[in-house]
């Protein structure tokens, strides 16, 4: 059996470069390479000045995962879902609410470890807005609404991973 690939959450701090490192992810998924490349490229930029970008790095660091998103309030969300209109730049800075605009996760493994990163984000925010963008170039807006129900999940959540770290701790030295 094949051991785990270390995964790693980045970010990065200079906005050209993490606008290419999104770009190069993007381009290969059907879903985005389809975009106005001017939409997408304003998008990027927003996300990256902000800090709102997060890679999923592998073992080798190489970027395998992404996600952007915006900070922004329930009225900025749900018109940018219902494809209204796009929040400005100062909309997208503070927020009680997430939209997440960007998201690439190529297999289970990246996708699980993203969930973990997307439940930190989420804490203490009302809702989440995301449009899925299909290969056939459909799209369907949602909105998830942080319940108590979720908001428990998420502390559950929280607790097996940190009993989970310290599993591998504990394994890790008596390994040494």
């Amino acid at each position: 059996m094949a051991a785990p690939k270390a995964l790693q959450l980045a970010t990065i701090s200079d906005p050209n470069t993490a606008v290419g490192v999104a770009t190069r992810l993007m381009m290969s998924h059907p879903a985005f390479a389809r975009q106005p490349f001017g939409e997408w490229a304003r998008v990027l930029d927003g996300q990256a000045r902000r800090g709102h970008q997060v890679f999923v790095l592998d073992a080798s660091h190489n970027a395998v995962g992404f996600f952007g998103y915006a900070l922004t309030t329930e009225e900025a969300g749900m018109a940018w879902a219902a494809g209204k209109r796009s929040p400005s730049y100062e909309e997208c800075l503070d927020g009680d609410c997430l939209i997440f605009n960007a998201w690439i996760a190529p297999n289970s493994e990246v996708l699980r470890f993203m969930w973990a990163a997307f439940r930190r984000l989420a804490r203490g925010k009302k809702a989440v807005f995301y449009k899925r963008f299909y290969d056939d170039g459909s799209v369907r807006p949602g909105r998830l609404t942080i319940t108590d129900a979720i908001v428990g999940h998420i502390a559950r959540s929280e607790r097996v991973q940190q009993a989970l770290v310290s599993v591998r701790s504990a394994e890790s030295s008596e390994l040494i």
